[in-house]
C-alpha cells in the first residue's frame, strides 16, 4: 500500500501571467517518474507563465533519500499555439551524486488540429544517461473526439531501447471522462 502525503501552496499572482509554487513530498513507495526509491521526500519549487499564446514553466526539485540516487531535478518548458500548431520544447536535467546515474531528456514537439475533431503530433526524444550513449525516440500520433468526453487516440513509437536495440511500440486507446 502507498503512503503519499504531498503539501503544495501557490502563491497569489503577483505580475500577470505568473504564478509560484512550494512542494514536499513525503513518498515511502515512488519519487519522480514512477521509480520505487523507498522512503523519500522532496522539496520543489515552480514557476510558471502563461499569457496568450506562450506558456512556460520553470522548476527545481531537490530529492533526500532518492534509492534511484537522484538529488536533483530540473525542469524547463515552453510552448506556443501559433493557431495553426502548437510547438514545444522540454528538458529535463537529473543530477546524481553518482555521474553515471545522472540524466537529461531534451523533447521537443508540435502538434496540429486537423479539422474539428481531430488533433495529429509528433514528439522527439533524447535521453543522455551518465557517461552512456545518448538514447532518441521519436512517437506520432493522433486523436480523434468522439464526443465532449470521448475520445480515441493512437500513437506508433520507434524508440532506441539501448545503442544496439531498437523497440516499437503501437497504441490504441479509447478514453471517456466521466
Amino acid at each position: 500500500a502507498a503512503n503519499i502525503n504531498v503539501a503544495k501552496y501557490t502563491l497569489p499572482a503577483m505580475i500577470d501571467g505568473v504564478t509560484l509554487s512550494v512542494n514536499h513530498v513525503s513518498d515511502n513507495t515512488a519519487m519522480g517518474m514512477g521509480d520505487s526509491n523507498g522512503d523519500a521526500t522532496s522539496n520543489g519549487i515552480a514557476v510558471d507563465y502563461a499569457a496568450g499564446a506562450l506558456t512556460a514553466k520553470v522548476d527545481y526539485t531537490n530529492y533526500q533519500g532518492n534509492a534511484a540516487g537522484y538529488t536533483s531535478k530540473t525542469r524547463v518548458a515552453a510552448s506556443y499555439d501559433m493557431g495553426m500548431a502548437t510547438v514545444g520544447f522540454g528538458n529535463e536535467s537529473n543530477a546524481a551524486a553518482d555521474a553515471a546515474d545522472a540524466d537529461k531528456y531534451t523533447i521537443i514537439g508540435l502538434s496540429a488540429p486537423v479539422g474539428s475533431n481531430m488533433t495529429v503530433g509528433v514528439v522527439r526524444v533524447t535521453r543522455e544517461i551518465g557517461t552512456a550513449a545518448s538514447l532518441a525516440g521519436t512517437s506520432y500520433g493522433l486523436k480523434y473526439n468522439l464526443s465532449k468526453r470521448t475520445n480515441l487516440s493512437a500513437s506508433v513509437s520507434n524508440w532506441d531501447a539501448s545503442s544496439t536495440v531498437r523497440s516499437d511500440k503501437t497504441k490504441v486507446v479509447l478514453s471517456h471522462a466521466f
